[in-house]
């Protein structure tokens, strides 16, 4: 078994990763009826990714519309995790796949 120095490891990661291309998903809690204090959260994310140190490798992605009410999810008490709901889970990676091909273009 080979032992991996993870500090030089990251350091490597750390340089590598300005020229990786990330797309970032907003923070979609109560969907599009949030509070102001949620809407101020999205449109920070929103502005971090559109930085001018960041090259334009970084997209934001909305994902508001892709939440569900608890009405219509598994686990109504857990609404910090989309209520276990599988097709928020689905649309939401489907989008952040959608925008890994843009950014790789």
């Amino acid at each position: 078994m080979q032992w991996v120095d993870w500090r030089r490891l990251s350091e490597r990661r750390s340089i590598e990763s300005r020229s990786i291309a990330t797309p970032a998903a907003s923070r979609a809690f109560g969907g599009e009826n949030a509070g102001a204090h949620m809407k101020a959260i999205r449109q920070a994310q929103s502005a971090a990714c559109n930085r001018e140190e960041l090259g334009g490798k970084t997209l934001f992605v909305k994902t508001t519309q892709f939440h569900r009410p608890k009405e219509e999810s598994p686990n109504v008490g857990h609404g910090h995790h989309w209520f276990g709901n599988a097709e928020s889970y689905f649309l939401i990676g489907d989008a952040l796949g959608k925008a890994m091909v843009d950014l790789a273009r």
